[in-house]
């Protein structure tokens, strides 16, 4: 064989190595390329928005402090914040609780070109009147009576802006069901108030639950997401939004590897009937419910714990039109299996007023098992104060009375005193330092029999203020409770 023949017969075999490494090499060619990052951001960039806030907000400080300040050259063994971190649960007579002014940022999206922007609930709830300031990517800032707050949605935690303002640039949406675990993303936003950072990573999970909304089905992401970065979006290779970044899971306060983004599917949603409406017309039943346990399955004769009891039907809701009954159990809606309360709330939530479902529900008729389908048309999920007016014999009980305080009579027969089922954080009761299961007996010297002497006693006191002796755990003791 000649040199040339041998020089011919190995660029062959050179040409079909390097054509079997590709094809069983397929992974890099996956590898996005920093082109591909480039231009996503730089297409995307001029959709994303900085919002800047003054929030009011309580916080609890240390009734010495301020006299401290009087000595701040004199040494300080303690500091006062190991103080506030250890002791402010055990005496809370210590402290007392300061309203402040504080400011805040976070990210938007730009959704419509006449100027509406989506973002976190949480980003612009509780702000002080006229303080948000919205500055687009080309430097323009908008604020005052330029922006204005098109509605809110706490249950999905978002909420729509609309400056003043027009021909801005969008981006389109994605489907965020159809993204997969390994997905690369980028994440776009206002963290620490460094606008337009960009930081990449994948989607690690699908349909996380964290409990910082009441309706969630969160994308897990290892996209770096700071404080700042809530409400920008999440964006894939194909440069469309697959999400609104939300929260991280984190014990220090800055991003740990895990951040979450509320699916662009919902999102885009929400933004649509807050603009068209001005609210989100949320389906409702109309029930109180509770999981069901592994006692209540085999009661029901359930092979495993599913579905959600009905523990009561508000009068004259969808569920009390329809005959849906306290004790039954709903374990699917329209042929789709209901895993939990939170389950039904969501497929109930992702639903529109009027829609009609179909409800799959177990009722035990003289302790028999029936299976049967009850058809219903959802209504627009009301208000906390609507609900109360429907279904007073249910909603009192549950709420707290203005000292934030939930109590019932004794069950002992002769008993006098009202027994505290419940403090709500940060209330005058709270800050007073009664708990649960403190025995009340006494109300500005005044003996307290039952309800009606409590609620007597604390209708209209004087000066504000409250002299109450409890008893606790056997022994008596006098607490003062301040009234706003």
């Amino acid at each position: 064989m000649n040199k040339k023949a041998f020089s011919i017969i190995s660029i062959l075999l050179i040409a079909i190595l390097m054509l079997w490494i590709s094809g069983v090499c397929p992974a890099r060619e996956s590898i996005p390329s920093s082109d591909t990052f480039i231009k996503i951001a730089r297409e995307s960039a001029p959709a994303v928005v900085s919002i800047r806030v003054t929030k009011k907000t309580g916080r609890l400080v240390f009734k010495q402090r301020e006299k401290s300040k009087e000595k701040e050259s004199a040494p300080q063994e303690i500091p006062f914040e190991f103080f506030e971190k250890f002791f402010k649960d055990e005496v809370p007579y210590l402290f007392e609780e300061k309203e402040m002014e504080i400011p805040a940022a976070g990210s938007g999206l730009i959704v419509g070109e006449d100027g509406y922007i989506i973002t976190n609930n949480h980003v612009i709830a509780k702000v002080k009147k006229n303080t948000i300031e919205v500055m687009l990517n080309d430097g323009r800032r908008f604020k005052d009576k330029d922006v204005e707050i098109v509605g809110t949605d706490p249950l999905t935690d978002l909420a729509v802006l609309k400056i003043n303002a027009k021909g801005l640039k969008t981006i389109p949406w994605g489907d965020s069901d159809e993204l997969e675990i390994g997905e690369w993303v980028l994440a776009l936003g206002n963290p620490f108030e460094l606008s337009g950072s960009v930081t990449q990573g994948i989607i690690s999970a699908k349909h996380r639950v964290i409990h910082k909304a009441v309706l969630e089905d969160l994308i897990q992401t290892t996209a770096v997401i700071n404080p700042g970065n809530s409400g920008g979006p999440l964006i894939n290779l194909k440069g469309e939004v697959v999400g609104i970044n939300t929260a991280i899971a984190t014990s220090s306060g800055i991003w740990q590897g895990i951040g979450f983004a509320i699916p662009s599917n919902v999102a885009r949603r929400v933004a649509d009937e807050i603009i068209k409406y001005g609210q989100v017309r949320q389906g409702w039943i109309g029930i109180f419910m509770h999981k069901v346990n592994d006692e209540i399955a085999s009661f029901y004769g359930l092979k495993r714990a599913r579905g959600v009891l009905v523990m009561d039907v508000v009068p004259d809701s969808p569920a009390d039109k329809a005959d849906l009954r306290a004790y039954d159990v709903i374990v699917a809606m329209d042929g789709e299996e209901v895993k939990s309360p939170l389950d039904l709330l969501q497929k109930t939530a992702s639903k529109t007023e009027g829609q009609k479902v179909k409800l799959s529900v177990i009722r035990l008729v003289d302790g028999e098992k029936k299976e049967m389908t009850i058809k219903l048309r959802l209504s627009r999920r009301p208000t906390e104060a609507e609900i109360s007016k429907m279904y007073k014999k249910k909603t009192i009980p549950r709420t707290y009375d203005k000292l934030g305080l939930r109590v019932a009579e004794l069950s002992e027969p002769g008993a006098s005193g009202v027994e505290i089922t419940g403090v709500k954080a940060k209330s005058p009761a709270a800050k007073a330092g009664l708990a649960r299961g403190d025995v009340i007996v006494e109300i500005n010297t005044r003996q307290i029999n039952n309800l009606d002497d409590y609620r007597s006693a604390v209708k209209s006191p004087k000066n504000k203020r409250l002299l109450i002796k409890i008893i606790r755990e056997g022994s008596e003791e006098v607490v003062v409770l301040k009234i706003k």
